[in-house]
């Protein structure tokens, strides 16, 4: 058993899964959201990694806690990392699709990163993973179905669509 996978050991942010985060990396990895609360009011700074980390949480509310608190990321603005959409899409995680929507995030834009081979937008991979209630969403959010991914493939979303017999 991996340390991480032990409950009931505290991880410490040097064990190996977490050597580049922090303790509010790790807090968010596991969604408790008193000691994310704590650590933030402390000071701990947010950051790409955390934040993404959070998505992946089985606590559904620790986005929403987030979300209230500056992010470094590589531009400085303080805002949510535009791979964070796709990033949502993998996992199907409508809600925070929702969350970045709200916050103002133009999430039909979001494209794969740019070291991803596929380069889809989130609206294409939705579209091939067939997960029909986010494809809806991002209808309704003004997808276009359209356009052309901008690497291998460069399949549109009906073409991926009809590729999987989803038309």
């Amino acid at each position: 058993m991996e340390p991480w996978e032990d409950e009931s050991r505290v991880v410490f942010w040097r064990d190996p899964k977490f050597v580049t985060g922090s303790p509010l990396l790790v807090a968010v990895h596991r969604g408790e959201e008193s000691i994310i609360q704590r650590l933030l009011e402390l000071g701990y700074t947010l950051d790409a990694m955390t934040v993404s980390f959070s998505i992946f949480s089985e606590a559904r509310s620790v986005p929403m806690l987030l979300r209230h608190y500056p992010i470094i990321t590589p531009s400085n603005d303080d805002s949510f990392p535009d791979n964070l959409a796709y990033f949502a899409v993998e996992v199907g995680d409508i809600l925070t699709l929702r969350l970045l929507e709200s916050m103002g995030h133009d999430i039909c834009t979001a494209s794969a990163p740019s070291d991803w081979q596929d380069k889809r937008t989130i609206f294409q991979r939705a579209v091939e993973k067939g997960q029909r209630e986010i494809i809806d969403f991002l209808l309704e959010a003004g997808a276009n179905v359209n356009e052309p991914a901008d690497g291998y493939g460069e399949e549109t979303a009906l073409q991926l669509a009809a590729k999987n017999g989803d038309l």
